[in-house]
């Protein structure tokens, strides 16, 4: 199949192959992890099979080449120029986490993109103690500058730690 039909292109998307059954949150995770590097995401439901065998279908399916296929047996990242049983990444079931599929996800993007990929050591710390009050307390003096914020119940802007 050539990407360019009748003078239309596909729009550029790594395609997600799920097998039936699988969590609602490993999916989600995934699909924020592409959405983290602004690449898009396609979901697709496939057939009961291996995570491999999904990716590789996925891949060959994607404008991009990249895809990810999430099965019983764990979930995997595969790209088109790769051999059909060699996926570039595979965790398997055991070892899946919310986590693990976020980092998946953000590494189909990173590497239709180019840059290099994310490992578990270097996962985005922003979310932990005070940066998260930081985060939280920026995001609603931002809301309020807008006049969006309507927080309490007498419907006025409520202060938290931080905001002035």
């Amino acid at each position: 199949m050539t990407h360019w039909q009748e003078g239309r292109t596909e729009k550029p998307r790594i395609v997600i192959n799920a097998a039936p059954g699988t969590a609602a949150e490993h999916i989600r995770q995934v699909q924020l992890g592409l959405e983290e590097e602004g690449v898009p995401g396609q979901l697709c439901t496939g057939p009961e099979d291996s995570a491999v065998s999904l990716a590789w279908e996925a891949a060959n399916l994607s404008p991009l080449g990249t895809g990810i296929g999430l099965g019983r047996d764990g979930i995997a990242l595969h790209y088109r120029r790769l051999q059909r049983g060699q996926p570039l990444f595979f965790v398997p079931a055991g070892q899946l986490d919310e986590g693990e599929s976020r980092r998946l996800g953000t590494n189909a993007a990173r590497l239709v993109k180019g840059i290099p990929f994310r490992t578990k050591d270097e996962e985005p710390s922003y979310l932990e103690g005070d940066s998260l009050s930081a985060i939280v307390a920026t995001v609603i003096k931002v809301l309020q500058e807008y006049g969006v914020w309507k927080g309490g119940s007498s419907g006025h802007a409520q202060k938290g730690p931080g905001i002035d």
